[in-house]
């Protein structure tokens, strides 16, 4: 299993990983990336509206923002059921 690292530096291609709040009592969670997006509409010269998607949330975690670091997951237990290794 890998080392913490920087919470900047993690994955964005929806893949799941723990993440720790390392200055609280070690709040964990599974997260992953997975931009939630609310539309906004900004008025134009012309008195028409743009609609532009504001990124509103980026990670499932609801505590994702005070999470300092990440690591990968481990692998799953090799001996449950269903599993074809």
């Amino acid at each position: 299993m890998s080392d913490w690292q920087p919470i900047e530096t993690a994955p964005k291609d929806g893949s799941w990983f723990i993440t720790i709040n390392a200055s609280a009592d070690g709040e964990y969670e599974v997260a992953r990336y997975a931009p939630n997006t609310w539309p906004i509409y900004i008025p134009l010269k012309n008195g028409n509206y743009s609609r532009v998607d504001r990124v509103i949330s980026e990670f499932t975690s609801d505590n994702f923002g005070r999470a300092s670091h990440w690591m990968p997951l481990p692998p799953p237990p090799k001996d449950i059921q269903g599993d074809p290794s």
